[in-house]
């Protein structure tokens, strides 16, 4: 008898630039999983998304309640003990950092893991506030070092910095800033 377990994903706002790729990528890789059972023998993974809409008060409300639904499952299973529930087994998302931590705050209660697919913030990278939460992307410091990494393969000793507006845009070019220390000259600092 396979195991099924449930994954929550918060895919927020479906844009055509990228959301809905996603969502359609989760898709195709939890299929791909299920039908290798040489990846995980007896385990069927199944998903539920939820829309946080890219925006704090919702995303908290979705974490809420599914966590809610999901202790009245176990609560169940616990008392049917014929398997047949599925389990959940972590939440992956939302896509936005400041988000992803307060989230997060809720999700650690309940010791359940975490995967941010896009979350970037340093501040996820510390394992005591965060010990729940992974990530499948580089962090901010990461993607700032491989920019100066190169600005100092190339030499080159002046550069300008376009970073978009919010803790992303602002996060990096400080991270660059500080990485690229004395080795070149920052010319311009541009916000889109």
């Amino acid at each position: 008898k396979k195991k099924k377990i449930i994954l929550n994903i918060f895919s927020g706002d479906i844009r055509e630039d990228y959301g809905i790729h996603r969502v359609e990528g989760t898709f195709w890789i939890l299929d791909q999983i299920n039908a290798n059972q040489a990846i995980l023998p007896n385990v069927n993974i199944g998903y539920q998304i939820r829309d946080s809409c890219w925006y704090a008060p919702v995303a908290l409300e979705q974490t809420i309640e599914f966590i809610g639904n999901s202790v009245l499952t176990a609560a169940d299973l616990s008392a049917n003990s014929n398997g047949n529930r599925a389990q959940l087994a972590a939440i992956i998302g939302p896509g936005d950092s400041s988000i992803t931590m307060q989230t997060h705050n809720i999700l650690q209660l309940f010791e359940m893991p975490q995967i941010g697919y896009s979350a970037t913030a340093k501040q996820l990278s510390d394992k005591e506030k965060y010990k729940y939460f992974t990530r499948v992307i580089a962090s901010d410091t990461q993607q700032a070092q491989a920019i100066v990494d190169i600005i100092r393969q190339f030499q080159w000793s002046y550069v300008a910095t376009i970073g978009t507006e919010g803790d992303y845009g602002r996060g990096g070019v400080e991270a660059i800033r500080r990485l690229l220390n004395k080795d070149a000259c920052i010319g311009a600092d541009l916000t889109m």
